[in-house]
């Protein structure tokens, strides 16, 4: 879910509701704004208002970001991609041309896709064959492969009636093996010049039918001296065409595979690129427990581009929920409201938001300016203390890579651990049990080891002027070191034995790395930091079959009415009776009632037990009628005697409409198989209740 519109919550459990209004509607736009705040017992009179302009603001900046990381991330297979679309199919060598001649066919073009989210790339291939010249495009979903007739009239279609110059009525259908429609067609807008390549663009050839795709393949192989075809494949495993295809139907093309990065190097590519990049400073900072969340619900989501970006718009939303963070683009705003006596006097919001403030605060006495200042100081002292710690993860991860090179038990944990584990622990600021195993091993490092690490250091300080900014206090120390240790160097024998100037580059490595834990200790951090609760990965795509299980077994929490709390009566059992009759009571759903019958019974279902069971569960919202009489009987409700036949009717409709409804979900199975011999008398049961469903 990519929702470009403007989100809103009211809630702490975040619900996004993508809200468009029409131009010039003010008053939707008005009413919009002064939404009240889900923290409203301590935030200031226009706190949501401009903690929603900050969100925007944040949200529009990291979505462009976003974009511009996954073009780069998916730059290197677009280029090949595009390389087999636009590539000459002249073959100038003698010896091949001879060889083409004796193939009794020529093969087509191919490119293999292979990966798990593979919208992203897709959309960009289709968007630069729609806008180039020399190409047009043929999109075959898998719901086209149901036959050969239908995959060839889609892709003739695509190709005619989308890019004829002469637009087709669409009432005009085309054949369903009018191939001489395209050669036709092609010949046309050719005019005797190389025309353009045929481009088709089937993203999940695993989802198609092998018979089907098979033949398209013979049918666009026997015209290939007259249609230049190029099939663009995406699939999930780069053995596909082995397993789906003969090896007749496979040297009909010349396929070229091009793999995507895997799961973790997308994600910590995106992760790198966007959080943890010292010169791109991160407008929001994840903690550890944050990003734990996020690589857990990427993993769930099946690696899915789209839902990456879903779940971090979740947590912009969630984070400027916090009433601080109206002090996240400029201390002033919000605090001049402060200022003022008056209004802290009237207002008891704001006095708390004013207590609120002080807690984040170190506790000091003074003035309303004096506050503000603190809170600029905290903003400068946290964006440095950000920014050193990131170089000195970025250290960190260089020296880790050197030594699991050096080192030969590469499965050593302080050598092995994944970066998904080190941002994490860097975001809680406990990185300290890794950093000192890693320390240790600096303190045993030869001459040359060290050497070599020194470079490598070097070269990570030195990438670009902000970096080298950064990091120019620990440069000064580490080129003495690269001074001294070519003074001294090492004699032959002593090659193999530690360098005594490893423990100077391991106190500098130390002074560094403790910047890691310390850039959480600055005042209002929780301002630029997202917060350690993590978030239910639930909220964005539950699960269909919980969600209906618990809406038939539980219906009070969808329906709210059986969660009022009942209070304690004093009247007696008759009154009591007496006043249950006569008020209108709220039942479950017919649905709910037979679902709990359902659930309780086994494998087979009587129909009839089962109905004068549900008969029993709605008896209580059998309409009584009061009658005066006299006597012991007096103020008693007695069935209305006349409409009793009335009722057993609409019981029965009742129990039939949810026996359909139940028939509609796929619970019941009415064939004779398994239901023993009486047939319709009886009702399969194929849905049980877990413990964890229940």
């Amino acid at each position: 879910m990519d929702i470009d519109e403007d989100p809103w919550s009211d809630d702490e459990a975040v619900t996004c509701i993508p809200f468009s209004p029409q131009k010039g509607d003010s008053t939707i736009n008005a009413a919009l704004l002064s939404y009240p705040s889900s923290n409203v017992s301590c935030d200031l009179p226009h706190g949501p208002q401009e903690r929603y302009k900050i969100y925007s603001e944040t949200w529009n900046t990291l979505h462009a970001s976003l974009k511009e990381t996954a073009k780069r991330m998916y730059a290197p297979v677009l280029a090949k991609v595009f390389e087999v679309i636009h590539s000459s199919e002249e073959v100038t060598d003698p010896r091949k041309q001879w060889i083409q001649k004796l193939m009794p066919t020529r093969e087509i073009p191919a490119a293999l896709v292979v990966g798990d989210d593979k919208q992203e790339i897709f959309d960009e291939i289709a968007s630069e064959v729609t806008d180039s010249d020399d190409a047009v495009l043929s999109i075959l979903v898998p719901s086209y492969f149901t036959s050969l007739q239908v995959v060839l009239k889609a892709m003739i279609e695509d190709f005619v009636r989308n890019h004829d110059e002469k637009k087709r009525r669409t009432t005009s259908a085309v054949a369903a093996h009018d191939m001489q429609l395209l050669c036709s067609w092609y010949t046309q807008i050719s005019r005797g010049q190389e025309g353009p390549k045929l481009v088709v663009l089937i993203q999940d050839i695993e989802m198609c039918s092998t018979p089907v795709v098979h033949d398209l393949l013979h049918i666009c192989s026997n015209y290939k001296t007259q249609l230049p075809f190029i099939f663009v494949f995406g699939a999930a495993s780069s053995d596909v065409m082995t397993t789906m295809f003969s090896r007749a139907t496979r040297t009909l093309l010349s396929v070229k595979r091009f793999v995507m990065p895997d799961e973790h190097q997308m994600f910590d590519f995106v992760m790198q690129e966007l959080f943890f990049n010292p010169v791109r400073f991160p407008n929001l900072f994840l903690s550890g427990s944050t990003l734990s969340w996020l690589y857990h619900s990427w993993s769930s989501y099946h690696n899915s581009f789209n839902a990456l970006v879903s779940h971090l718009q979740l947590i912009y939303i969630r984070h400027f929920q916090n009433p601080l963070t109206i002090l996240w683009r400029d201390p002033q705003t919000g605090l001049d409201y402060l200022t003022n006596p008056k209004h802290l006097a009237k207002d008891p919001a704001a006095q708390k938001f004013r207590q609120l403030l002080d807690r984040a605060l170190e506790p000091q006495e003074g003035s309303n300016e004096a506050i503000i200042e603190r809170v600029s100081t905290a903003a400068s002292l946290f964006r440095k203390s950000i920014q050193q710690a990131l170089y000195a993860l970025q250290i960190f991860r260089e020296v880790q890579a050197y030594l699991r090179e050096l080192s030969p038990q590469q499965h050593a944990l302080e050598l092995s651990v994944p970066f998904v584990r080190v941002a994490g622990q860097f975001g809680d600021g406990k990185l300290g049990d890794i950093s000192s195993k890693l320390l240790k091993r600096v303190r045993l490092l030869t001459g040359a080891q060290l050497q070599g690490l020194l470079e490598r250091i070097v070269q990570v300080s030195t990438r670009d002027t902000e970096t080298a900014t950064i990091a120019d206090a620990y440069s000064k120390a580490i080129e003495k070191i690269r001074l001294a240790l070519t003074i001294t160097g090492q004699t032959d024998e002593d090659a193999h034995l530690k360098h005594q100037l490893s423990q100077d580059l391991a106190v500098i490595l130390e002074q560094l790395w403790q910047t890691m834990s310390s850039w959480k200790t600055p005042p209002l951090s929780q301002v630029w930091r997202t917060s350690d609760t993590e978030l239910p990965v639930d909220i964005l795509n539950p699960s269909v079959r919980s969600s209906v299980l618990t809406s038939l077994t539980h219906p009070g929490e969808y329906l709210l009415h059986d969660l009022r709390p009942r209070k304690a009566s004093t009247k007696s059992p008759k009154k009591k009776r007496e006043q249950e009759d006569t008020t209108n009571r709220t039942a479950d759903p017919d649905i709910c009632i037979l679902f709990s019958r359902y659930i309780n019974a086994g494998r087979t279902i009587n129909v009839y037990d089962w109905f004068e069971s549900f008969v029993q569960g709605i008896e209580a919202t059998k309409p009584r009628k009061q009658e005066k009489r006299s006597g012991k009987d007096k103020g008693k409700g007695k069935p209305v005697g006349n409409n009793e036949e009335v009722w057993r009717r609409e019981v029965y409709a009742r129990f039939m409409w949810a026996v359909h409804e139940m028939d509609m979900l796929g619970m019941l199975r009415w064939s004779g198989r398994g239901t023993g011999k009486k047939g319709a008398e009886c009702a399969g049961k194929v849905v049980w209740i877990t413990p964890d469903d229940s």
